[in-house]
């Protein structure tokens, strides 16, 4: 293996440039055309021009409307209306709220979400198409409405009125494109609807952290349609029956019925496997019916407690109750636990039986009298498919062609749904549908089968460090997004870097092309890839962008290159490869390589001098991408770097650091900054 220390990139790509560029050729070397598993919800932004103008020579009697208790969501859709729109014309637009107006044709108002207006123009919401993000956007009169199944999606009709009328479109939180100067726009007839394929897109980059100080960076999520993190939708459970006492919305099991709580008087509710501070539940009960309904009874009146707490009044939008065991394999193997794996044919049938069983305890209670001002007809209650428990209780039947319970027990509740963290089961280097893949596919399969609510859990980064490059874009391709929208997951969490805190420039190590990619495309999942992918590259980078896309493919290559001369490195987790172990990974030369070629895409951009914050912005996101190799440099050849080398690479890294806002960036989940690594090697 020593010969690879000595390889430089090009010599990498004359071996494996072939790999990517015959991925998706049919027999005849032309490319396949992308195979279609869901047509796709509805994406109409029709919008044609009247004869009437919402703008003349920079002028405007145009105003918006909001109603006059309306949420934050619908403030923030206002503000950023009056943002673009004088971005894009100079002009100021005025607000009011709807108090003492009703709809007239000769009315000239933009309205956003539910009013007055709104209920007086003869329009109406199917909020069930609709679903939350859904938009709409119509004209009656001279008034154009701006609407959706929710306030998020009222929010987001925002984006596509700017997109159709001065042609928006955001790349990074200080990247975007919108026409400038406009001083006449013509009064259009919307007739736009705008349905996301999957209903809730989650994120845990923190360069799209709502948390930001920087307006630009703290909307960037929203922009993109894609400002949810993981566990916004779920109600928190508390420890006890107190409001005051702690809560948790996630690996939780701990939380919902505390092992130090419940062990003495009910040691039958915990698996045989715990250890200290590493607790799982025994779904089973260890097969005594008593203590098996006792338990049942009593984790329904925490989830009901919860809903007594996080009111449909107070809280529309937090609909669910997530049941999510604990992060470890502690789970029970009792003879019971045993009995029923073998009945269901996965360890996860205890748990949908258990489940199912809650479920319909706290359906019960919701439709008492009293309780009325709980009930929640979108509520959904959900468990943790994660671990021992990723496997459905599921087989495929070949006369229907899909997935069916394995046992009437494991027919699940309509209100009951799925979190499915595949960790163990994919390698995210690969495609879905790959040999290596086939067995997590079905397992989605399975689940999506099993439940009418299912969230899925995904994987892009590298977990050993941060700050190496991983290639996940096979795995999260368009095919993947169109698949799993047709399958009718509901929710899809993608971890990216989730370790900036609300800080970060941008996405070191092509993760901002990575969630740029992920919000375009579970929005739309018909939408052409390789064109997004060339648009991010032109508008990121100007005249850089060839010798960026140089760059961003010749680090794809390499990669391939390192999975076909380490085949280990091909494999299930593929996320805990760790990268950092072996300096042979990534010689010297081949970082040098990458790094020259970065610092040579900035000769192309030196004209925006002139314009001394665009041309920050457009060297910053260069600069990005050569954290990574830098980084690399530094900590895994530092025996190899004279004192002179080290020292220009520690102080160039501090400034990039610093320029690119990156000082409170963790390297893994748990551990020291990246800023605290570099500067250690100074120390040396």
């Amino acid at each position: 293996m020593k010969k690879i220390k000595f390889l430089l990139v090009s010599s990498v790509l004359a071996i494996s440039a072939g790999v990517l560029a015959s991925c998706g050729d049919d027999k005849n070397g032309k490319p396949e055309e992308p195979k279609v598993y869901f047509e796709g919800n509805t994406h109409d932004l029709t919008a044609t021009d009247t004869d009437k103008y919402m703008l003349i020579n920079g002028a405007t009697d145009y105003a918006i409307v909001i109603s006059a208790d309306a949420s934050d969501t619908i403030k923030t859709a206002r503000d950023e209306f009056i943002y673009f729109f004088k971005k894009a014309t100079g002009v100021d637009l005025p607000w009011k709220i709807d108090k003492d107006l009703t709809h007239n044709d000769s009315q000239k108002y933009i309205s956003i979400g539910e009013n007055n207006l709104f209920n007086t123009s003869g329009l109406t919401l199917d909020k069930l198409a609709l679903g939350l993000d859904g938009i709409t956007i119509r004209t009656v009169g001279n008034t154009v409405y701006l609407c959706g199944g929710s306030d998020s999606g009222s929010l987001y009709s925002v984006y596509d009125f700017m997109q159709i009328c001065f042609h928006y479109e955001q790349y990074s939180h200080k990247i975007l494109e919108i026409d400038e100067g406009v001083r006449d726009l013509k009064l259009k007839n919307f007739a736009v609807t705008d349905i996301p394929d999957i209903p809730m897109r989650c994120h845990s980059y923190g360069f799209m952290d709502k948390g930001a100080t920087d307006y630009d960076q703290k909307m960037f999520g929203t922009r993109m349609k894609e400002d949810r993190i993981r566990n916004d939708h779920r109600m928190p459970i508390h420890r006890e029956f107190n409001v005051k006492s702690f809560s948790k919305k996630s690996t939780n099991s701990d939380t919902v019925i505390a092992y130090d709580l419940y062990f003495k008087d009910h040691p039958k509710w915990f698996s045989d496997a715990c250890q200290q501070g590493q607790y799982q539940w025994c779904y089973t009960a260890h097969g005594d019916k008593d203590e098996y309904n006792a338990f049942i009874d009593e984790v329904a009146k925490k989830l009901e407690f919860s809903m007594t707490v996080y009111t449909p009044k107070a809280y529309p939008s937090t609909n669910c109750l997530l049941v999510m065991m604990e992060d470890n394999f502690n789970t029970c193997g009792c003879d019971e636990c045993k009995k029923q794996a073998a009945l269901y044919g996965a360890e996860s049938g205890a748990v949908v039986k258990f489940m199912n069983k809650v479920t319909e305890k706290v359906l019960a209670w919701q439709e008492l009298p009293e309780n009325a001002e709980y009930k929640r007809d979108d509520l959904k209650i959900c468990f943790n498919a994660y671990n021992a428990f990723e496997q459905s209780p599921t087989h495929y039947d070949e006369a229907i062609g899909d997935y069916v319970p394995n046992h009437p027990d494991v027919v699940m509740n309509d209100h009951l749904g799925v979190y499915f963290a595949i960790i163990n089961n994919l390698d995210n280097q690969q495609s879905l549908f790959a040999d290596i893949n086939k067995d997590g596919k079905a397992m989605i399969d399975g689940w999506t089968a099993l439940t009418k609510w299912l969230e899925l859990w995904v994987y892009e980064t590298d977990f050993s460090c941060a700050c190496y490059f991983y290639d996940s874009f096979e795995f999260s391709s368009q095919q993947f997004f169109n698949y799993i929208a047709g399958r009718g997951v509901k929710m899809l969490f993608s971890q990216g870097i989730d370790t900036n805190g609300h800080a970060g420039w941008t996405g070191i190590c092509w993760n901002q092309l990575k969630a740029y990619l992920n919000a375009k495309l579970t929005w739309n999942s018909r939408l052409d890839e390789t064109e997004l992918i060339n648009n991010w590259f032109t508008k990121m980078y100007k005249e850089a962008a060839p010798q960026m896309r140089k760059v961003f493919n010749e680090m794809r290559s390499y990669y391939k290159y390192l999975l076909e001369v380490y085949p280990n490195l091909v494999c299930l987790r593929s996320i805990y490869n760790n990268f950092t172990k072996n300096s042979e990974f990534y010689p010297l030369s081949t970082l040098q390589s990458f790094v020259d070629q970065i610092d040579a895409a900035k000769v192309y951009v030196e004209k925006y001098k002139v314009d001394p914050e665009l041309y920050k912005n457009i060297v910053n996101e260069i600069e990005a991408q050569a954290i990574f190799p830098l980084y690399v440099m530094l900590t895994m050849h530092n025996t190899e770097l004279t004192a002179e080398t080290r020292a220009a690479l520690v102080n160039r890294l501090t400034q990039s650091i610093s320029d690119l806002a990156l000082d409170t960036c963790v390297i893994r989940e748990s551990g020291s900054t990246i800023l605290a690594t570099v500067r250690g090697y100074a120390e040396d």
